[in-house]
């Protein structure tokens, strides 16, 4: 994922948005990598089950695999790809100025953007959870789901340095939201619906 550096713009809490905000932290970036490269996992799920948590939403597991599922074709057959393609023009003596790497990389953004815009949609269509929690239990809960769904655990020191991040950003989002003076449970009933309509501000990602 690229960096918020990279695209520019503020944040909001859209999911696109989260990701950006979490992803520019200290260690997460090479946790989501160890995540995606010792466990097999989706790295933009990973990021859609944070975002839920830090409204206080824990998934149930048959909702993470229905998720899960409907990204499945589009994540192995052109996420995936792109990503494969990026990693080994690496060490392709070809690309001299890395410019072809460059817009594959874009190219590569641009599908994982398309990715958690169907993650929100699928979400936005289904019936809520009743499973309400604290945001960094729901977000332990909705990992341990996702690991138990795949049958793969997410290496530990990678959870926890995901997990610090996270604590951080729902914290803000908490602070953010008194400071706007809203009662603190708006924004644990905010639906994906209804945080996609909110206004929004840019980002980007990729690792």
């Amino acid at each position: 994922m690229m960096s918020a550096s990279e695209q520019g713009g503020s944040m909001d809490m859209r999911l696109w948005d989260f990701s950006l905000e979490i992803y520019r932290l200290p260690g997460v970036a090479p946790a989501c990598l160890r995540c995606q490269d010792e466990a097999g996992a989706d790295v933009n799920l990973i990021l859609f089950l944070l975002w839920r948590a830090a409204a206080g939403y824990r998934l149930a597991e048959g909702e993470i695999a229905s998720l899960d599922a409907h990204v499945t074709r589009w994540r192995e057959h052109v996420v995936g790809p792109l990503r494969a393609m990026r990693r080994e023009l690496k060490s392709e003596s070809l690309d001299e100025t890395g410019a072809f790497r460059e817009r594959i990389k874009t190219v590569e953004l641009e599908a994982e953007r398309i990715e958690q815009e169907a993650l929100s949609r699928a979400m936005a269509d289904a019936a809520q959870s009743d499973l309400k929690l604290a945001p960094l239990d729901a977000a332990q809960a909705n990992l341990r789901a996702y690991a138990a769904i795949t049958g793969r655990p997410l290496p530990e020191q990678a959870v926890e340095d995901i997990l610090k991040a996270f604590a951080a950003v729902a914290e803000q989002m908490i602070k953010n939201v008194i400071g706007a003076g809203v009662s603190t449970e708006t924004l644990f009933e905010r639906t994906p619906a209804r945080l996609a309509a909110e206004p929004g501000r840019r980002g980007g990602l990729r690792p």
